[in-house]
């Protein structure tokens, strides 16, 4: 999201909104009207009358609730994972692909529960909550996980980890396994070993099974000491 010429801003944060608004003024008299509203979130904190107000004149657009977009920047669409990640942040969360979606995107076959059949879900260090997205009637719900979950980045390791986790216990296949892991580089085994100690007993043991196959017994988490 940071790569885009563009900024979502939240009502949680609306001095992102005024920073940008002066640098790059929306109107042609607009960085004289920054000035005055800057002056006006300082001294005042009900801003969601202004925040309305500019959605009404075109300045801004609404994304969701709590939610907004500078018009002349507006990308055609922006996807679930970019609003579930600022979403979360607006109130101190962290927020990571789901576990079924992980799994999905890596060509592994799981079973989705009832609730996640036609919402977006992502995990957040928070509590739980769904909100929705202005256009269309859809909502994307924000699940609550444990922080060891919510330790490992989401990049392509924690893509990996979080798709087998989600499979529980006992459940994971062999061909799955192989699957998930076909994609990983020695860097990012690596990566998986040393982050060992936030996965469940069962994760960690089948990851150092498989790596130490593949790499030699000295590939071992680094919490694991030679003697």
């Amino acid at each position: 999201m940071g790569s885009r010429n563009c900024q979502i801003y939240s009502q949680k944060s609306p001095h992102s909104f005024i920073t940008k608004k002066t640098i790059k003024p929306i109107q042609p008299n607009a960085r004289t009207k920054s000035r005055k509203i800057s002056n006006f979130f300082q001294e005042n904190s009900y801003y969601p009358e202004l925040l309305s107000r500019l959605v009404e004149e075109g300045s801004l657009i609404r994304i969701a609730n709590g939610m907004f977009v500078c018009a002349l920047t507006k990308n055609a669409n922006y996807s679930d994972l970019e609003i579930a990640t600022l979403k979360a942040s607006s109130f101190g969360k962290r927020s990571h692909q789901h576990g079924a979606d992980a799994a999905a995107s890596l060509g592994l076959e799981v079973e989705k529960k009832e609730e996640q059949q036609e919402e977006p879900s992502f995990i957040v260090s928070g509590c739980t909550s769904k909100f929705r997205i202005a256009e269309g009637m859809r909502f994307i719900n924000l699940r609550t996980a444990c922080a060891k979950k919510m330790f490992i980045e989401n990049n392509l390791v924690g893509k990996v980890v979080r798709a087998l986790w989600h499979f529980g216990e006992g459940k994971v296949a062999r061909g799955t396994l192989a699957r998930a892991l076909a994609i990983l580089k020695r860097e990012d085994c690596r990566m998986i070993m040393n982050s060992c100690a936030w996965m469940p007993y069962w994760l960690s043991d089948m990851f150092i099974e498989v790596f130490q196959n593949r790499f030699g017994p000295d590939f071992r988490p680094p919490q694991m000491s030679a003697g």
